[in-house]
């Protein structure tokens, strides 16, 4: 199989490994300039969110040692911001190897680049970094579902809340974030910020998000005892974890540091209990429970978080989760991708207007002025805010219905393929390149779908109700099966179980036509079929 890799060759690798390497690397090989002549092999695009771009490789150097290697790289277009929203690439760099060498669980870089022309990462023409690569997945599907997950959820629970603690305590040169800013200040800043960014993000405003910007600036925390490093998107789907492949069993490595940055370290509490990352459950990362986690951090911080801060907190991490979310929406091309982001936007306005804001009973009148609400507000502009939140939500709801349908079907029509129970005997079929079709039914023990996601070819192979693949892909369909699950259960039975779908979406992935068919709606074209699956290599 050939890999997508846009423009990243192993000549232009080795350019950035040569121009930004790190002399202070504790791994004397990688800090040595033969790296930059090293042979590169198994180079492969990986899913690298919506700010960044990511590839895998291997670096063989010439006493025949293999560095497993992640590149980096800003996209034209992040859903984060510039300036103040997000590190540069040699900035994080430089923090990864500061919190690595002080054993954190972090990867250590090797090398970074801004990207100007003539300087590091030139050849790329922007700025970038490389890292160790490390083992294990950020999937978050097995930390729900997976039994031996569930039974030591108890010890990943404390490795959770522990790491963050000692994230706080990290001592980061100033050379890195700059200066320590002023504790009365910090709140005040980031409601600024990002009262900013959703003003800039027009189409995210919806009545609930107004109400929430209004109660912020009434309602200031005290300022923290001390201000420290934060991760910025601290949550378990920024956690390498893994159990029985060699590695160490439970959660191992913290990526993603786009948007550290130095503050109150409430923040990074509230925004790992959001609601988008309990996934249908009351668990924080679906570890521990909501009204738990701050006890566990403040036992492993040695202090007692305040809980009315706590929720400011949380009130604002929504704010911007949901600006952040409603970009993603806009920059993704596959349909049910963008459906899913919808959603979770819908359930963040559900969350701050039933459990995280007072109630408003004031009638909402539409606002003169201002950028242009959604579409379900707009057609409902003297509706209360609840019922404003139900209005994008239900429409939300029916938009992933519907645009996951045309998907399944506009994909499968490309490999000549009919929608799961559309053929007769109710089977779901697809097209192989050799053009013998593949048969997806009840009775199926196996298959194989290879296709394209995000310029990506992924493959996803389904084997008895366990799915195997490329993790963000099998992530996106477990999530994907928690939505549709949810989206079929009746609101009094959703209250009875403290709107936990996960059962359901058990099912849905334990049977094959139904996982056949999220799988399709998972990626952006389909490009074979195989049943039964292929022996995967053993891990």
């Amino acid at each position: 199989m050939t890999a997508v890799t846009h423009g990243v060759d192993p000549g232009v690798l080795r350019a950035l490994l040569a121009a930004g390497r790190n002399p202070a690397l504790a791994d004397p090989v990688l800090a040595e300039p033969v790296l930059a002549e090293a042979d590169i092999v198994d180079l492969r695009r990986l899913k690298g969110g919506y700010s960044r771009e990511m590839w895998s490789f291997d670096a063989v150097t010439r006493d025949g040692a293999t560095h497993p290697l992640i590149l980096c790289a800003d996209s034209a277009v992040g859903v984060v911001g510039a300036g103040g929203q997000t590190l540069g690439r040699p900035a994080e760099a430089a923090l990864l190897h500061t919190l690595h060498t002080a054993g954190l669980p972090v990867p250590d870089a090797v090398a970074s680049g801004d990207g100007a022309t003539g300087g590091p990462g030139g050849e790329l023409g922007r700025p970038y970094l490389v890292m160790e690569r490390c083992s294990g997945t950020a999937a978050i599907g097995p930390l729900h579902r997976d039994p031996w997950y569930v039974q030591h959820r108890a010890e990943l629970a404390d490795w959770f809340a522990a790491t963050l603690a000692a994230i706080h305590a990290a001592d980061v040169p100033a050379d890195i974030l700059g200066a320590r800013p002023d504790p009365a200040r910090v709140a005040g800043v980031e409601l600024a910020r990002w009262s900013g960014e959703l003003r800039a993000t027009p189409r995210a405003h919806t009545g609930v998000l107004d109400r929430a910007l209004g109660w912020l600036a009434a309602n200031p925390p005290p300022p923290p005892a001390r201000v420290t490093l934060l991760h910025g998107d601290y949550r378990t789907g920024n956690i390498l974890h893994g159990h029985g492949d060699g590695g160490p069993d439970g959660l191992r490595t913290v990526l993603d540091w786009e948007m550290a940055h130095v503050g109150d370290p409430l923040e990074d509490l509230a925004w790992a209990q959001l609601v988008c990352w309990r996934v249908g459950t009351d668990r924080v990362g679906g570890l521990v429970d909501l009204a738990r986690w701050p006890d566990l951090y403040g036992a492993a911080a040695g202090w007692a978080p305040d809980l009315a801060a706590l929720r400011w907190w949380e009130v604002l991490g929504s704010v911007k989760m949901a600006c952040l979310v409603w970009r993603a929406a806009e920059a993704v091309t596959v349909p049910a991708e963008r459906a899913l982001l919808e959603r979770l936007f819908a359930d963040l306005g559900t969350e701050l207007d039933r459990r995280l804001l007072p109630p408003d009973r004031r009638p909402t009148a539409p606002r003169p002025t201002g950028p242009a609400p959604t579409d379900a507000v707009q057609a409902h502009g003297a509706q209360t805010d609840a019922a404003q939140t139900d209005a994008v939500g239900a429409n939300a709801a029916q938009a992933a219905d519907t645009v996951r349908a045309d998907t399944a079907r506009a994909d499968m029509a490309q490999t000549g393929a009919v929608p799961a129970g559309g053929a007769q005997g109710g089977r779901s079929t697809a097209m192989t390149d050799g053009g013998r079709r593949a048969d997806v039914g009840p009775a199926t023990e196996s298959f194989e779908v290879r296709g394209v996601r995000n310029g990506s070819i992924v493959t996803v192979v389904w084997d008895r109700g366990v799915l195997d693949g490329d993790p963000p892909t099998i992530d996106l369909v477990e999530v994907e099966a928690d939505l549709v699950a949810e989206s079929r259960r009746d609101p009094l039975q959703r209250r009875r179980d403290g709107g936990a779908g996960g059962g359901a979406a058990a099912v849905a992935v334990n049977d094959p036509e139904s996982a056949f068919a999220l799988v399709v709606r998972t990626l952006d074209r389909v490009v074979q079929v195989t049943t039964p699956a292929r022996p995967r290599p053993s891990r």
